[in-house]
């Protein structure tokens, strides 16, 4: 006995999943935005407003360090991925971070102290998968 079967509609089957595959990338980067947004806050509070109080990061006498603290998402195309980058602007923010021992690190302490949650959120969403935390 010999069956053959004729898929019918491949081109509206692929421009669907095109479609879908479009609209997952733009959740997991507006998911990536709240979670930059939410880390930065973390970061400015926790780990700039009093190192007496909180024991960690920087004590933040000009608020120009705290105040560059900002993030960045964007869509790489080349590899079908969402990149997340919280950063510091100023020029010295190197030194804070890398300087000393690490003592006063801010922003990578501050990401992997969050880690958990982080990876918490993107579970919650099913469509995050090799979620990677890098030191740049």
């Amino acid at each position: 006995m010999h069956f053959s079967c004729k898929v019918i509609g491949v081109n509206a089957i692929v421009r669907n999943l095109e479609r879908f595959h479009s609209k997952q990338l733009d959740r997991l980067a507006a998911q990536m935005d709240y979670i930059c947004r939410m880390l930065v806050d973390f970061i400015k509070e926790e780990y700039s407003e009093n190192r007496a109080a909180h024991g960690k990061g920087f004590t933040s006498r000009t608020h120009n360090l705290q105040n560059s603290i900002k993030h960045k998402v964007f869509r790489d195309k080349d590899n079908n991925a969402v990149v997340g980058y919280v950063y510091a602007g100023m020029m010295y923010a190197l030194f804070v971070e890398l300087g000393n021992g690490q003592a006063y690190a801010f922003l990578y302490p501050a990401l992997m102290e969050k880690r958990n949650e982080i990876g918490k959120l993107f579970k919650n969403m099913k469509i995050a998968h090799g979620l990677e935390f890098r030191k740049l």
